[in-house]
């Protein structure tokens, strides 16, 4: 490669990254994600099982009176779904054989699941409370999940576009939607349309509210000034010390 092609090279980069630098803030953010992994964990007086599960949902983030350019300061809401398929498989019949159905496992299927929040932000500090109702395969027997109803809630301490600490019960994301948790979690901004989040915690790990650990990395990236690529992925407990891994991708898009 000549200097000639070099230069032309990082100069169209530099253009690209300065026209993909986002807002710092807009009065609503639409976000949409995909996800998949695996699972693995057991039944009360049933079996061990492993599931496999891949999903899609979205979620819409909403703070009146916030302007482009201007700090997040003021009332927030939010509403996210989610939905996924799940399949199981057998691993073994358990340690406590206490009924028949030890070797069954459910046939798998759909299970949804929605986030409603709302709060207020100060430069500082900022918080969110809501209800949380999702679907759990609660028995190894059910032919179909069963709904569960979780308050939810989080604080966080630190400006929104630096660095913040985060501490909250429910979900943080999309995919946690449908296995909540207590967590906690530190967000970097080091620029303007650029994230570096993580979080851990307990989070429902397995159906039939088995909770283990949990860790998640994201990364959000500006691709234009009014949208942004979000990867992760996520590692949680299973059983026989097993790990299990999640990968996900997302779009956001800073509207109105």
């Amino acid at each position: 490669m000549t200097y000639r092609r070099l230069f032309l090279l990082l100069g169209l980069s530099g253009l690209v990254l300065s026209a993909a630098r986002p807002a710092v803030s807009a009065p609503a953010d639409l976000e949409a994600s995909g996800y998949g992994g695996t699972a693995s964990g057991g039944w009360a007086c049933g079996p061990d099982a492993r599931a496999k599960y891949g999903g899609v949902g979205g979620e819409i983030r909403v703070r009146p009176g916030v302007a482009k350019a201007e700090d997040d300061t003021g009332p927030a809401v939010s509403l996210g779904v989610a939905g996924e398929y799940r399949s199981f498989s057998l691993v073994d019949c358990g340690t406590n054989p206490c009924n028949s159905s030890n070797d069954v496992v459910p046939p798998g299927g759909l299970a949804i699941g929605a986030s409603a929040k709302g709060g207020y932000d100060w430069k500082w500090f900022g918080f969110r409370v809501g209800v949380l109702p999702w679907q759990t395969w609660v028995n190894p027997t059910d032919t179909a999940p069963k709904w569960a109803i979780w308050p939810s809630g989080s604080l966080r301490v630190g400006p929104v576009n630096s660095l913040r600490g985060e501490l909250g019960f429910g979900d943080y994301g999309i995919s946690t939607i449908l296995r909540p948790g207590l967590w906690a979690g530190v967000v970097y901004v080091p620029d303007p349309g650029w994230e570096l989040a993580l979080h851990g915690g307990i989070n429902e790990t397995f159906d039939g509210f088995n909770g283990g650990w949990r860790g998640d990395l994201a990364l959000t990236l500006p691709l234009t000034r009014d949208v942004q690529l979000g990867l992760g992925s996520a590692l949680s407990e299973g059983t026989n010390a097993a790990v299990n891994p999640e990968g996900r991708v997302s779009l956001i898009a800073h509207v109105f």
